[in-house]
């Protein structure tokens, strides 16, 4: 009789510990923080010579979901020139262009998050 109890006492820690391990895996699964992706592709970004001039010109491409929103940050000879708050919506693309002064001699973009200022692509063009 008393073997029968501890038969049935370890059955039951062993199911006990069995649930124990499937709870511990199933939070590390959920709560486990995951890598920071970033959704936001600026794509194509070029210089291009008219014949009046140039135009700076890229694509934002928004592959989240939901919509999300940028500010773009225009500086041409070391000066501020433009600035521009956007929305582009979940799964779209949003085509930019700039026209710079002819007399400048180059121009920079930067793209930040508007969410927490978080500076997503910039690059910087002069002009021959």
């Amino acid at each position: 009789m008393l073997k029968i109890i501890k038969q049935i006492k370890m059955k039951w820690i062993y199911i006990l510990s069995m649930v124990v391990l499937a709870s511990l895996l199933m939070a590390m699964v959920y709560y486990v923080p995951q890598a920071e992706k970033n959704y936001t592709e600026i794509r194509k970004a070029e210089l291009i010579k008219t014949g009046n001039g140039w135009v700076l010109q890229f694509n934002m491409l928004n592959d989240e979901e939901r919509k999300k929103g940028y500010t773009v940050v225009i500086t041409s000879d070391g000066r501020e020139v433009d600035r521009h708050d956007l929305v582009v919506h979940g799964g779209c693309k949003y085509k930019y262009s700039f026209i710079p002064r002819k007399d400048a001699g180059g121009v920079s973009f930067s793209v930040y998050n508007r969410a927490d200022s978080k500076l997503i692509a910039s690059d910087t063009y002069l002009f021959n």
